[in-house]
Parts: structure tokens; sequence; C-alpha cells
């Protein structure tokens, strides 16, 4: 999963300076579980946001990687149900479409957390 958050996005974005990507690595590298998740969320939510179809699905595969089935349950299997109908969509080229489930799926794994909900900076941003 760290190799995905760190890789820079396919398209290029302004003067993202050494400080940036160290900080960005130091944030990969710290973070829990949880906050990894939320991680990968915005990755995917900023793939789509670009339109950036390898990002996205290697994120989306990333998430479905991630479900513990034997500790998930039926909720393992609906998000495994929505990771699927995301790539489907992003196949389709309906970024918009996967990236508000994306939306409200971080929006619910932040409020496990005690996070802040996705912003439309932390979307666009570089990661």
């Amino acid at each position: 999963m760290n190799g995905l958050l760190l890789q820079p996005p396919v398209l290029p974005v302004p003067q993202q300076g050494v400080v940036a990507r160290s900080y960005r690595q130091h944030q990969v590298e710290g973070a829990g579980p949880l906050q990894g998740i939320l991680l990968v969320y915005d990755t995917a939510m900023g793939g789509c946001a670009r339109q950036d179809l390898a990002r996205t699905l290697e994120a989306l595969s990333v998430l479905r990687g991630a479900l513990d089935f034997s500790q998930g349950g039926e909720i393992a299997v609906q998000l495994q149900s929505l990771y699927l109908y995301c790539e489907e969509k992003v196949r389709q080229r309906k970024f918009d479409e996967c990236g508000q489930i994306l939306r409200e799926l971080r929006s619910a794994w932040a409020q496990c957390a005690g996070g802040p909900a996705p912003n439309a900076a932390r979307v666009t941003s570089s990661w």
C-alpha cells in the first residue's frame, strides 16, 4: 500500500518539492491501519478527480485487498461489491459516480476514526 501512496500522480503537479514529498512519506509511514485506509480513499478520489484510470483502479484494488472477510462479515462483502461496482464505473469512464461513492464511504470511515471528512483540497491534492 505504501508504494501507491508515495507515487506521484501521473499528471504533473505544481512544484511538489522535497519537503512535500518528505511530509507525505512520514504521513504514510506513520499511519495506523485506519488512517492508511483513509489515505487510500484519498488517493482513489484524487484519481477520480483527475480521471486517472490506472491510479484509481490500483487504489480500489488496494481497498479490496484490505478487506478481512473473517472479521468484517457482511460489511466486508458489501464493501467488496461497492469497490467492484466502482471499478466497473471507472472502466466506463464514469469517474464522477465512483468519486461520489468513495466520498461517502471515506466519510463513514473518517467518522469511525474520529477524523475529518473529505474536502475539496484533499480530493484534488497531489496525493
